[in-house]
């Protein structure tokens, strides 16, 4: 009974104070002068017109460009990267916005011609990729772009497709961790869910096994972009299986699966483990 009494006492001197503040606020706005609040509404206006016609005039010129430009190989690169960028497609978030480090690093894969695609970003978009990439990526991410960049100039790599249970038709490729660490899940539909991974991937591991390239937007409370991997498990007794995994497509990038790699970089699972 006292606990019910305080807390409506509590309560009461709540709603009071608020009173209290929005009565204070109600007389000082009728206090200004008509002349100052005029000048405060007509610049909130003026800043919220100056947006919505900004919006306007970059989403004009990015029409007007593309229509020149047309849909070419290099202009879909272009864009890709943009997306990348700005995930939620409003300019004025792209600050604020997470970064799709994956899809960058698969646009990379297909980039022959990097200054081209430059010239044309620059054209849509009015900004500069090299700098662009440089904000969006951390220095090692960079080193990475810069590193699939080179290696797809030179053929020694070739872009995979990346859509919903698209599976790729070039060379299988392998997975490695670019976050500071990557929850593996054997159902995506957890994804996002304490506790519901079964394994925990170390920042640089190579996960042992590729990657199918399909990925699934799914998650119990938000949606994830799921990447399916298949990890080979029970290495160690020669007898060995595959089984599915599924990442963070945004913490995780693809890499060579032909190439060297330090044997201490793999991320092994047991058949006890799974």
């Amino acid at each position: 009974m006292v606990n019910a009494i305080m807390t409506q006492v509590a309560a009461n001197k709540v709603i009071e104070t608020f009173n209290n503040g929005k009565n204070i606020a109600v007389e000082r706005y009728k206090k200004t002068p008509p002349k100052v609040r005029n000048y405060v509404i007509g610049g909130f206006a003026a800043i919220l017109s100056f947006f919505i016609a900004r919006h306007f005039y970059k989403k004009w010129r990015k029409t007007k460009a593309l229509k020149e430009l047309g849909n070419s190989e290099v202009t879909q690169q272009a864009t890709a990267l943009y997306s990348a960028f700005n995930p939620s497609g409003f300019s004025w978030l792209k600050a604020f916005d997470t970064t799709n480090t994956a899809a960058i690093m698969n646009v990379a894969a297909g980039i022959k011609d990097y200054e081209s695609v430059a010239k044309i970003y620059k054209k849509i978009y009015n900004s500069e990729l090299t700098i662009d990439l440089q904000n969006e990526l951390s220095q090692t991410e960079y080193q990475s772009f810069l590193d699939i960049l080179n290696k797809a100039k030179s053929g020694q790599i070739t872009q995979q497709k990346m859509n919903e249970n698209e599976t790729p038709t070039s060379s299988l490729m392998r997975v490695r961790v670019i976050a500071s660490e990557v929850k593996m899940y054997k159902d995506p539909y957890w994804a996002g869910t304490p506790f519901a991974h079964f394994k925990t991937a170390p920042y640089e591991a190579i996960l042992y096994g590729y990657t199918t390239g399909k990925i699934k937007n799914i998650g119990t409370f938000l949606k994830y972009n799921m990447l399916e991997v298949k990890m080979i498990v029970g290495v160690t007794n020669k007898v060995f299986d595959y089984k599915l995994a599924y990442v963070e497509n945004e913490k995780v990038e693809l890499i060579d699966q032909n190439a060297p790699y330090e044997k201490s970089k793999f991320f092994i699972i047991q058949k006890a483990e799974w």
